[in-house]
């Protein structure tokens, strides 16, 4: 096998080793800036990204059109920037990461990632995107659906699937998701907003501040940007 192959398949092994470090280092500055750790990533590809999801708490949200019961305006980029660095620089202090990385720390944006079941609840009537680990019965096809939420329990939750023979609800287990994500309905979609030029992000754009990491524990700042 290759060093690369190698060093992907290494780092996919310790990927929940790295998150559970990475828990632990930014969970009590998250809440002492009064914010929540909504959910990290490590995703192994090239130079690997540690993502970190920073949002607001349940009930200090302004509203957000994305979701019947949940608002959606994330933390600034100071806070972003903030927790980049300090968790930055704890990573390199420890050497939990030892290969080349960027660290970036971002809201969840529309395109919100979920992260645990009970995430979905406030969800509830919202659409969502999913790829799962393998195909429900009910559609031995698929493992990417999209749909909406219909009702969230302990362990699975509801879901009318779209593109499907009419009223295909599905009881989809938390522990068969690979991935799932909101699926917004933005007002402005293949138009541009009036007042707005083409340089303008687009809306919902995730707010994210990323730093680099080389193996020798040099820190490069690379700065805010909108997700596009």
């Amino acid at each position: 096998m290759s060093q690369g192959r190698s060093i992907y398949w290494a780092t996919r092994m310790d990927q929940h080793g790295i998150i559970r470090e990475i828990t632990r280092i930014a969970e009590p500055l998250v809440r002492s800036l009064g914010l929540d750790l909504w959910g990290i990533e490590v995703l192994p590809s090239g130079r690997t990204l540690v993502r970190i999801y920073l949002d607001t708490p349940p009930g200090t949200r302004e509203a957000d059109e994305s979701a019947p019961d949940a608002g959606g305006k994330g933390p600034g980029i100071d806070q972003c920037a903030h927790v980049s660095r300090h968790v930055g620089l704890a990573l390199e202090a420890e050497d939990i990461i030892p290969y080349a990385y960027v660290l970036e720390v971002s809201s969840p944006g529309l395109e919100r990632p979920f992260f645990a079941l009970a995430q979905l609840a406030p969800y509830v009537g919202g659409d969502l995107e999913l790829r799962l680990g393998s195909a429900q019965p009910e559609l031995p096809d698929r493992k990417r659906l999209r749909g909406k939420l219909l009702a969230v329990g302990e362990h699975a939750f509801t879901l009318l699937a779209y593109d499907a023979p009419a009223e295909t609800r599905l009881s989809i287990r938390w522990d068969c998701v690979r991935k799932a994500t909101l699926a917004p309905k933005l007002p402005f979609a293949g138009m541009e907003k009036p007042g707005h030029g083409k340089s303008a992000p687009k809306a919902g754009a995730t707010l994210k501040y990323a730093l680099a990491a080389s193996p020798s524990g040099t820190l490069r700042n690379q700065g805010p940007e909108a997700d596009r």
